[in-house]
């Protein structure tokens, strides 16, 4: 009896469209125990998930859509059947992350990011991601990233990783410059999977800077923490490693299921490059000579130079600040050691938040100099309090903070793009995702009076700027920038007094 019936489930030939939520779930039962046979009945599988996929994309029905992608997400896991494996299933994967879903939109597009960056090792797969992906992803990615979810993010990461490598350090550069957003809620497995991103790309220095709680997250027990810190340490030592004990971890690492087999693949080759040029140069013995500066600069994407990106500035360098007499910055009195950050050629020094509060402590007796555009901040030694410079503006008067990108623009005109500045209008309700242009607009009534109209300005023209900046990024975030530029054109509409030049967008 219970044979018969577990035939009848199998061979239900649904032809045709699921009509209905209850036929829904009664095909997704049969595709859970096709899953339970862990490879038998392949096709099957395979048509069961195109009529459900299909469901989906056409009643874009989140509660199912989630229940759907975890459950097919759970097959993978434990049974091993690959959706990639179908081109088909590729296809209606990727339509997912097109679907504005109503609720657990991010959850919804972990799975399906997973399910597709988490295949097996076939030449049918590479050749359904190869063909598919690339183009697909580029309709992809905006909504994947602006819904600022961390491990979400990754697996963008990881996507171009598998497909365009070239694409990875942009879209790493562009998570760091919006941290404010992705560190909330961020795992363990999140920070370590960052970590080895970081070391791919080179950008370990920079990860440190901006991760607040960066020494105990890369500390903890986590395997893969571990092995990337027997690493960096060998490699900052100089030392040749135990031959045999450095293969061994190579390969208990490649077992780790935590990263896709392309993942382990471009790590484990980044870490023999690194290694032989550890051992076959001594880079460790570079003469080292003192650098003393007058002044450093706020790492922020509008403070870099337009002869640089913010991708470049990952190497850290050991200056000497120049500490001032009095706020008149002419006679200096001592220096101060800071560790910055620079590009390859030295084009300027700069520094993070938190080195700028260590400055702070050590130039109690002084004035240092911290570039910020526009802005000239010095430390009052008998406050011990930032001290705000001359701004290169009349007293109540500002220019209108253009969207377009060309470089170094009007030093005021990026007074408010920082991190803070963001996270200040988001709290006060203020986002595209998941909004509407009246919800925005009730939290920009209470944004302008509360913040004032001049940083509410400044901070929706940083989000266009940044996505303008982007490679593609007119294209990408087509979108989100012209709901960012309508908000600015109602702001101008309602609260302008024609007291400063309006921006051309």
């Amino acid at each position: 009896m219970l044979k018969s019936k577990e035939f009848d489930l199998y061979s239900s030939a649904r032809e045709g469209f699921i009509q209905s939520d209850y036929e829904f779930l009664t095909e997704l039962v049969s595709l859970s125990h096709l899953g339970i046979k862990k490879g038998e009945k392949t096709a099957k599988f395979h048509d069961s998930s195109i009529r459900l996929l299909n469901y989906i994309i056409d009643t874009e029905n989140a509660s199912l859509a989630l229940l759907l992608t975890k459950t097919l997400y759970e097959i993978q896991e434990n049974a091993k059947f690959h959706l990639t494996a179908n081109a088909t299933n590729v296809r209606q994967l990727c339509e997912l992350i097109l679907i504005q879903f109503s609720n657990s939109k991010a959850e919804i597009y972990y799975y399906v990011m997973c399910l597709l960056n988490y295949y097996e090792n076939s030449s049918i797969v590479y050749s359904n991601i190869g063909s598919i992906l690339p183009e697909k992803i580029k309709e992809m990615d905006g909504n994947l990233y602006e819904c600022y979810d961390l491990s979400l993010a990754v697996e963008l990461l990881h996507s171009y990783l598998i497909i365009d490598f070239k694409k990875v350090q942009p879209l790493f550069s562009d998570i760091l410059s919006d941290w404010d957003r992705f560190e909330k809620g961020m795992s363990e497995a999140d920070f370590s999977k960052l970590l080895w991103y970081a070391f791919i790309l080179e950008q370990d220095e920079l990860l440190e800077v901006i991760i607040n709680d960066y020494s105990n997250l890369l500390n903890t027990d986590l395997w893969s923490n571990r092995y990337y810190r027997y690493i960096k340490r060998n490699l900052t030592n100089g030392k040749v490693m135990d031959d045999e004990k450095f293969h061994r971890a190579i390969e208990r690492f490649k077992k780790d299921k935590a990263f896709s087999i392309k993942e382990k693949e471009v790590i484990v080759k980044c870490i023999h490059s690194f290694v032989e040029g550890s051992q076959n140069k001594d880079f460790k013995n570079k003469v080292s000579k003192t650098i003393i500066t007058k002044s450093v600069i706020k790492l922020a994407a509008c403070n870099v130079p337009p002869n640089i990106t913010l991708a470049d500035i990952k190497h850290t360098i050991d200056i000497e600040l120049a500490v001032y007499e009095n706020e008149r910055m002419q006679k200096m009195i001592r220096t101060i050691a800071v560790k910055a950050l620079t590009d390859s050629k030295k084009t300027a020094y700069f520094v993070n938040k938190r080195t700028i509060e260590k400055i702070k402590a050590n130039a109690k007796d002084g004035f240092v100099l911290i570039e910020d555009k526009s802005e000239m901040t010095s430390i009052d030694k008998l406050n011990d309090k930032v001290l705000e410079g001359t701004r290169i503006e009349d007293e109540g008067i500002f220019n209108w903070p253009s969207t377009e990108v060309s470089g170094f623009s009007l030093a005021s005109e990026n007074e408010f793009n920082g991190l803070n500045e963001k996270s200040a209008l988001r709290k006060m309700g203020y986002h595209i995702t998941d909004s509407t242009r009246e919800k925005r607009w009730e939290a920009l009534q209470r944004a302008v009076p509360a913040l004032g109209l001049k940083r509410v300005a400044y901070t929706i023209a940083g989000f266009v700027k940044m996505r303008k900046g982007r490679k593609n990024g007119h294209e990408i975030f087509k979108n989100g920038i012209e709901e960012w530029e309508y908000d600015l054109k109602r702001l101008k509409k309602t609260y302008y007094k024609k007291d400063f030049k309006w921006p051309k967008t």
